[in-house]
């Protein structure tokens, strides 16, 4: 019989360095960031279904165990195998990791499990495994867990100060729904976003009849970061590709927008995997 606290009842805090930064193996997108992510910070990936954002998340993933540091991702949405296989897909090889048990992949099913027991399988990793990095892919299938909107948010806040308190960087993905949103509501009246140091947003927008791909950091609690949007692109075989700032479109976040330059500056392998 196992009994599982509604709190999060921990000791004082691990020490840690606060202004100890993570790579994401990206020098790009490290630069958006004004550095890196912080361990002791948590990130907010949105964006809609398709354009990335697991992909992003695996990125750091892939940077944290290459120096040594265990990690932890709960999957939702789809299997160990099959995050294996996109990862290898994109080179980015985790089953070396995946099998020396550096990298932990559980996949949870939301009708089967309490609030309490996904805190303490977050809790095990941390304090058995000492992992570094956490991921929760994807907080729909968090959601789908817990009973009620107020008990969630309790729930998330005080799982997000205790990672914080053991110095563990937090990844969490969320979709947006719709291909294309009109508005940037969903940026800012998202239920946890507040919670969340850091702010990635993923948009699709539409340029020369091609489905390409932007992204933008929000917010950074730690850092300066970089205010500009940039073209993103998932290229097979190579992975993550950032541009240079779209500082020639208008309105991206929009999901209609003006370009007023040459298509050649934009990325060409954008339309690929």
């Amino acid at each position: 019989l196992n009994v599982f606290p509604r709190g999060i009842f921990f000791d004082a805090p691990v020490d840690h360095d606060g202004g100890e930064a993570g790579q994401t193996g990206c020098i790009e997108l490290d630069q958006m960031l004004g550095g890196g992510f912080g361990f002791g910070t948590s990130t907010l990936i949105m964006g809609q279904a398709g354009i990335g954002k697991s992909l992003l998340a695996t990125l750091f993933v892939r940077h944290v165990l290459a120096s040594g540091l265990p990690a932890s991702v709960f999957l939702f949405d789809e299997t160990p195998r099959s995050y294996l296989s996109r990862a290898d897909a994109l080179c980015m090889d985790l089953k070396e990791f995946f099998d020396s048990e550096l990298l932990s992949l559980t996949k949870i099913e939301p009708s089967a499990i309490s609030p309490g027991d996904m805190i303490a399988r977050i809790r095990q990793a941390v304090e058995v495994q000492n992992t570094k990095l956490i991921v929760i892919d994807s907080l729909d299938g968090y959601f789908s867990a817990l009973p009620t909107e107020k008990f969630l948010m309790n729930q998330l806040h005080d799982l997000l100060s205790y990672l914080a308190s053991r110095g563990v960087a937090t990844i969490l993905i969320t979709a947006q729904h719709g291909l294309i949103d009109q508005n940037l509501r969903d940026a800012s009246a998202f239920p946890v976003s507040y919670l969340a140091d850091n702010l990635i947003l993923l948009r699709f927008f539409e340029a020369a009849g091609k489905m390409r791909r932007a992204i933008a950091v929000i917010k950074s609690r730690s850092s300066p970061h970089d205010h500009y949007i940039h073209e993103m692109a998932i290229v097979g075989g190579v992975g993550l590709q950032v541009g240079k700032p779209l500082s020639k479109f208008h309105g991206i976040l929009t999901g209609n927008p003006t370009y007023m330059g040459p298509i050649e500056e934009l990325l060409q392998d954008a339309g690929g995997n």
